[in-house]
């Protein structure tokens, strides 16, 4: 009984350490392709998230669509761009129609539209730790009001373009000033004050004297530890630990990696997933090293093509460690961030090993690996 114990602990020991070691997949990592070929209903997918009951959700220029690893249901047939889940097994979806955003109640299956005046062509939905739904609009942010039901502007500062929440209502978000033009970075607390502050220069820039969003590209904001933030354009990246620190501007090893990306993924070790046209990149945030994830026309296990980047290039992480990627015009590609690099493996027949189970390395450096047929 002790022997068993003891060689369960080991195998559970071995594999677990395994799976730390070669959870970087390398650049030939296998994907499993979501298209028309498979049930994919439309492939101009804008946006992906996973609702409280574990279906995946997906957003298409033709409606949402829900999916249970098997079959694709339709609930909206609206042009859907933005599509959340809250706590509660509900989504909330961003219509492309502007002004409103709708509520899918899984209890009533049903949609409640809320109007919200001049909210844009595309409101940018996000949801805090709490549940409290925050949208970003082309005059300020909104925050629905539970009790009453609605959504209240409870800030006028402009076009929000980059917004992420936390906790009780923190945020942090990029606006520009309708008066002096300016892009700032402007913050929320919990207790529902604001602050401004001016963006830096970016040393990234081979230009000097620019700002960090002087030139129009791509932009992304996410929070970085307990207190920072980091702020994302063509040129790279720059980051701060302390809002009272000075910027830390760091790049890729390719200075042209960050030119088209349409969505940035940040992982637990703190590495960024860019999508990008090409395919998908991982940028090691340390070192400024990457691997890229590249389209092969002749591997159908390779990242899928997309047809335009800014159109949908959403990069979500499962609760399963899955990360899928809206590769617009031609489905959705994913990638299992922390399985070991076996499933990686082909066999005698030259296909990737999709769903290993259990190895053991024998003295000679070769291993017997288990796998699911």
């Amino acid at each position: 009984m002790i022997r068993t114990k003891i060689k369960i602990l080991w195998t559970l020991c071995f594999l677990f350490l395994l799976s730390q070691q070669l959870k970087a997949q390398p650049a030939n990592a296998a994907f499993r392709n979501l298209t028309s070929a498979n049930g994919l209903p439309n492939t101009s997918v804008s946006d992906i998230t996973q609702d409280a009951l574990g279906f995946i959700w997906i957003a298409t220029w033709e409606g949402a669509y829900r999916y249970d690893g098997t079959s694709f249901k339709r609930i909206s047939t609206y042009d859907c761009r933005i599509i959340k889940a809250d706590k509660k097994g509900g989504i909330w979806i961003s219509f492309s129609f502007g002004n409103s955003v709708g509520y899918y109640n899984a209890a009533t299956d049903s949609i409640k539209l809320y109007n919200i005046k001049n909210s844009g062509r595309i409101p940018r939905i996000a949801i805090d730790d709490v549940g409290t739904v925050w949208v970003g609009l082309s005059n300020g942010i909104a925050r629905l009001d539970a009790k009453a039901d609605s959504f209240l502007i409870e800030k006028n500062i402009g076009p929000v373009f980059s917004m992420s929440v936390r906790g009780n209502g923190e945020a942090v978000f990029l606006s520009r000033d309708e008066k002096t033009r300016q892009f700032n970075l402007g913050k929320r607390t919990s207790n529902g004050n604001y602050s401004f502050e001016n963006l830096p220069q970016d040393l990234n820039n081979p230009i000097k004297d620019r700002s960090f969003l002087d030139e129009p590209g791509p932009v992304a904001l996410h929070f970085a530890g307990t207190h920072g933030y980091t702020i994302f354009n063509q040129y790279g990246w720059a980051t701060k630990s302390q809002p009272a620190d000075e910027w830390i501007f760091k790049k890729a090893e390719d200075p042209d990696l960050f030119n088209d990306f349409g969505d940035v993924f940040i992982d637990r070790e703190g590495n960024f997933w860019l999508n990008i046209t090409a395919g998908l990149a991982k940028v090691f945030s340390s070192t400024g090293k990457y691997i890229a994830y590249k389209h092969n026309p002749l591997n159908p296990n390779s990242v899928l093509p997309i047809k335009g980047i800014q159109a949908g290039t959403t990069t979500f992480i499962d609760r399963q460690g899955v990360l899928w990627l809206t590769r617009y015009g031609n489905g959705i590609s994913r990638l299992n961030l922390y399985e070991n690099d076996f499933s990686l493996q082909k066999d005698e027949k030259g296909n990737v090993i999709l769903d290993a189970l259990s190895a053991i390395e024998l003295k000679d450096g070769s291993y017997f690996l288990g796998y699911r047929n």
